[in-house]
């Protein structure tokens, strides 16, 4: 269960996230980009117990994947390295941890032995995001360009496999992260990225591959009507898939306001499905084969997004 500490300080920041948008300019870091005045629903006791876990977890248990999803769940929900107070150094932390396992070639790694391709990529969005959505934070910044330049190597190599829906998530996602921020990658090197990661995805074989193609489509300015993007992604059972669950709520994300609402309503299965005692209060069952963590981070980015919670993916 999250100490009183880390919940004091998730209470403080839900504080931080209604205050009046007359702030200085140098304080506007610290308060999420959101669409309304309170939060629908309640991600503090999901925030709480990710960073608990990450106090709590040896660091030779802790894995690369793991600790790449919680700061994408932070960004999601507003968080950023310029946060006041030990909301920033949540972040430092976590990311002063990526910065250690990855090499000067910018790939990141376990015990000296490199990580998957996915895991690269996850890694490689989390700093990505983590920099831009703090304003392009200068320390992190060679973070992020090597390692984009060597998740790149990775996709474009001839002899790798084809992408798993897991990796093509990714890499949408990470040519995105890239376009929005103020010195991208150039447009054919995220377009290289995606054509690799293509390669053996067909339509209609699995919704959550459905969901995924529809969802790049989107980021790349295709124009859909708000019905049929709602059902090529929207999944059956929310709890089955935490990252195709994700991927439709980022989808639907993108839909017009109008449209929204119904499916969002939706993720209150979400919020009771969540533990609310013993060891591991304010987390989801691991599920689609993903472990606890991970499974957790993606739940609490789907409800930012349906919080209207503009962290992840932002309009920089």
């Amino acid at each position: 269960m999250p100490s009183q500490s880390v919940a004091s300080r998730i209470a403080v920041f839900a504080l931080a996230a209604v205050l009046p948008p007359s702030l200085p300019a140098q304080d506007k870091a610290v308060v999420p980009h959101r669409t309304g005045p309170a939060l629908r629903f309640d991600v503090a006791p999901a925030l709480a117990a990710l960073l608990e876990a990450r106090h709590d977890t040896p660091d030779a248990e802790r894995s690369v994947g793991d600790t790449a999803w919680i700061v994408l769940a932070l960004v999601a929900n507003g968080w950023t390295l310029r946060s006041a107070d030990t909301l920033g150094g949540d972040m430092k932390a976590l990311m002063a941890w990526l910065d250690l396992r990855q090499d000067k070639a910018g790939y990141f790694n376990r015990r000296g032995v490199r990580c998957a391709r996915g895991e690269q990529l996850l890694a490689t969005l989390a700093v990505t995001e983590a920099w831009a959505a703090s304003v392009e934070y200068e320390p992190c910044e060679a973070n992020t360009t090597l390692g984009i330049a060597a998740t790149h190597e990775v996709m474009r190599s001839r002899t790798a496999p084809a992408a798993t829906v897991d990796e093509f998530v990714g890499s949408i996602l990470l040519a995105r992260s890239t376009a929005l921020s103020h010195r991208p990658v150039p447009i054919a090197q995220a377009a290289e990225i995606l054509a690799g990661s293509r390669s053996g995805m067909t339509i209609g074989k699995v919704r959550r591959t459905d969901a995924a193609l529809h969802l790049d489509e989107l980021l790349q300015g295709v124009k859909h009507p708000a019905d049929l993007t709602v059902a090529r992604t929207w999944p059956a059972n929310l709890l089955a898939d935490p990252l195709h669950t994700m991927v439709a709520a980022l989808a639907v994300s993108r839909a017009d306001a109008k449209t929204q609402p119904a499916p969002f309503a939706m993720l209150e299965a979400l919020v009771s499905a969540r533990e609310t005692e013993g060891e591991h209060a304010g987390t989801w069952a691991p599920a689609g084969g993903y472990g606890r963590i991970a499974t957790t981070a993606m739940h609490t980015i789907t409800l930012a997004l349906g919080n209207g919670t503009r962290g992840l993916l932002r309009t920089r």
